[in-house]
């Protein structure tokens, strides 16, 4: 017979096997951790949809708490309206690795349609950015297309392979859109290596500018 000491290791082997792949120990490698949680960060413009704008929209979007209800009637959202694009950007304190992002939004009815994408911009100085990626197409490379009728989206990746204090969310709505919502966003730790490499992406000199030379190729993937 077994004895209990022999059952208990038995045990943390299965639950060891079962173990998804390349999921770290606790506390063995930070990757994936949220380190904007309580981070401060900036708006641009600034918010003006009347159901959901309150003081709190300046300390709103790095708590932790995630909406569950309909998203543009609560406090807890920060929305714009008929804005040409919307950037948040996180003040991280320090240059640190990044391996991914999230931004939390939702759309499908009342005329409040999914963004024609997000931009992720990264800084060393809060000056000089670099465009690393779109994440509403790498969220949609993982996770498919957006859902039909009303949805809550944690749009996510872990592709990223970057680093950076600061971290621009930019959403541009397709020019059909009116709405801009959001009520949380995150920046996922990568590898301690990333910090001896180029930030990778390319140099972005004028967000307007960004923002100009992608809407006809937006408003093309749209259609």
């Amino acid at each position: 017979a077994c004895s209990a000491v022999t059952i208990l290791v038995l045990l943390a082997a299965l639950a060891a096997a079962a173990e998804p792949a390349g999921k770290n120990p606790a506390g063995k490698n930070p990757a994936g951790k949220n380190i904007a949680l309580g981070a401060k960060y900036r708006l641009w413009p600034q918010p003006n949809y009347g159901l959901c704008t309150d003081k709190d929209d300046a300390v709103q979007l790095t708590d932790g708490v995630s909406t569950t209800q309909y998203f543009w009637t609560q406090k807890g959202t920060v929305g714009w309206s008929h804005a040409a694009y919307t950037t948040v950007t996180v003040d991280l304190g320090r240059v640190e690795p990044i391996a991914g992002v999230a931004y939390t939004t939702a759309a499908g009815v009342a005329d409040v349609i999914w963004p024609g994408a997000i931009q992720i911009l990264v800084s060393d100085d809060g000056k000089s950015f670099r465009d690393v990626g779109d994440l509403v197409a790498l969220d949609h490379k993982v996770r498919g297309p957006w859902p039909k009728g009303y949805a809550i989206r944690r749009l996510a990746t872990d592709e990223l392979k970057t680093k950076g204090r600061f971290v621009t969310f930019m959403y541009i709505p397709l020019a059909s859109g009116s709405y801009a919502f959001v009520d949380e966003v995150e920046v996922l730790r990568g590898p301690q290596e990333l910090l001896a490499k180029d930030a990778g992406g390319r140099p972005v000199r004028n967000v307007d500018q960004l923002f100009t030379e992608g809407r006809i190729q937006r408003s093309v993937d749209h259609r």
